[in-house]
């Protein structure tokens, strides 16, 4: 497939528009899209405080088909290591001080840094509502 069939009108740009959205999230064109602040901040906007309450403070889940297999595999055995170690360590901790390991880290795209500073704006709205009733504003 040519990509100046689309130009030339050949295939529908809709046609263009599936196939680009099938692409893996690491595509540079997925890539591009997660970077785009932007996008992301447009797509945060409508967002709302329920919406975050409803998904338990996270962004909806992707598709399963955007994550690599092996990224996520490498990401799982590091958590169940850090697992491990802290079964490992737990015994031989003193008391009040529970050993823990952080997670593996995961790329952080645009779009929830977007969601995180959304949900930030709205949790300040809300104080700032509640201070002013209480002041009785």
């Amino acid at each position: 497939m040519d990509l100046l069939d689309f130009f030339r009108g050949v295939h529908p740009w809709a046609k263009l528009h599936r196939l680009a959205w099938q692409l893996p999230w690491y595509s540079r064109f997925k890539k591009a899209l997660d970077s785009d602040e932007e996008l992301a901040a447009e797509w945060a906007e409508k967002f709302t405080l329920e919406d975050f309450d409803s998904a338990a403070g996270s962004a909806p889940n992707p598709d399963l088909a955007d994550w690599d297999p092996w990224r996520d595999l490498a990401a799982d055995i590091t958590d169940r290591l850090g697992e491990v170690i802290v079964a490992t360590l737990l015994p031989h901790a003193k008391k009040n001080k529970r050993p823990s390991v952080k997670p593996a880290p995961r790329p952080k795209t645009a779009r929830q840094a977007a969601l995180d500073a959304r949900k930030r704006v709205l949790e300040r709205e809300e104080a700032d509502d509640i201070i002013a009733q209480m002041m009785g504003e």
